[in-house]
C-alpha cells in the first residue's frame, strides 16, 4: 500500500528525490566534465541566467565563496566564451557579468538533457499513472506557493537587494 500520512509521504518523496537527483547529477557532471566545467561553475551560469547581469561580489555572495574564488571561476567561464565582462553603465569602475549566446546555448543543452532524462523516466509510467502524477504535482505546486515553502520566491535581480 502506498504511503498516505504526511510523514510517510514526505519520507517517500524525499527518498525518490534523493535517488533521482543523484542519478541526474551523475549525468550532469559527465556533461560538465566534457565541457571542462565544475558544478560550481554551472551554479554561476544558472545565477546569471535567473538574476541577470551580476558583479563578481554578487556571484561570490550567492555561492558563499570569496571574491577571489568567484573571480577564478568566472575567469574560466569568460575564457570559454560562456560569460562576458562588460562595463557597468552606472559605474564604469565596475564590471557586470552576463551570459553570452554560447552560455545560454550551453544551459539550454543542459536543460534539454534534463528534460530527455525526465521524459524517459515518465515514459515508463502508464497513462493513468502520468495523469495521477500530473494532478499530484499541480497540488504540490499550489501547496508550495500557498505556504512559501522551499523558498517559494524567485531570486531577485543582482543589485536589487533591499
Amino acid at each position: 500500500m502506498a504511503p498516505s500520512s504526511p510523514q510517510d509521504l514526505s519520507r517517500a518523496f524525499l527518498r525518490v528525490m534523493a535517488r533521482r537527483t543523484h542519478e541526474w547529477m551523475r549525468l550532469a557532471r559527465a556533461r560538465l566534465r566534457a565541457q571542462g566545467l565544475s558544478v560550481a561553475q554551472l551554479m554561476v551560469l544558472r545565477q546569471l541566467q535567473y538574476r541577470g547581469p551580476c558583479s563578481v561580489s554578487d556571484v561570490a555572495q550567492a555561492l558563499g565563496v570569496t571574491r577571489a574564488a568567484a573571480s577564478q571561476m568566472l575567469d574560466r567561464l569568460v575564457e570559454q566564451g560562456l560569460v562576458a565582462r562588460q562595463e557597468d553603465p552606472r559605474d564604469r569602475r565596475h564590471k557586470r557579468l552576463t551570459l553570452t549566446a554560447e552560455g545560454r546555448a550551453f544551459l539550454e543543452g543542459m536543460m534539454d538533457a534534463h528534460r530527455a532524462w525526465a521524459e524517459a523516466v515518465l515514459n515508463r509510467l502508464a497513462a493513468e499513472e502520468r495523469e495521477a502524477l500530473a494532478q499530484a504535482l499541480a497540488a504540490l505546486e499550489r501547496a508550495v506557493g500557498a505556504s512559501g515553502a522551499a523558498g517559494g520566491t524567485e531570486p531577485s535581480p543582482c543589485g536589487d537587494r533591499p
